[in-house]
Formats: structure tokens, sequence, C-alpha cells
């Protein structure tokens, strides 16, 4: 994943702040937790595919804003 592919799934803009990051993080996994969709298991399985992508992108970007990537 590139950081733009990143920027792209957090909806963000380069440039961006940490907290930026992490708040667009943080509305994304309230969308799309599994937990939400328990007793539809077709979008189970997509909740669980989009908060890999998710997760993914966050910890890239965190990586890239701490200067450790």
């Amino acid at each position: 994943m590139t950081e733009s592919d990143a920027l792209r799934i957090l909806n963000l803009q380069a440039g961006c702040t940490a907290a930026q990051v992490r708040q667009a993080y943080l509305d994304l996994v309230k969308v799309w937790h599994p937990d939400r969709f328990q007793s539809d298991g077709r979008l189970s399985v997509r909740a669980e595919r989009e908060l890999r992508e998710i997760n993914e992108a966050y910890t890239l970007l965190q990586s890239i804003l701490a200067g450790t990537y």
C-alpha cells in the first residue's frame, strides 16, 4: 500500500496532521466494525475486509508521520 492509497482509504489530503489521521480512522472504524453486521454474513465479510484496509492505511500513515517509515 502506498501513502496515496492510505490517504484515499481514510479520505484525507496530503499534509494532514496526526490528529486528522486518528479522527478519520476512528470515524471509519465506527462505520465498518464487523460487530455491526453480525446478522448479515455478506456485510460482515465486507466489513472485515474494509477494516483490514483501514487498519493498514492507519498504520502506514502513523509510521510516515512519526518518521519511522
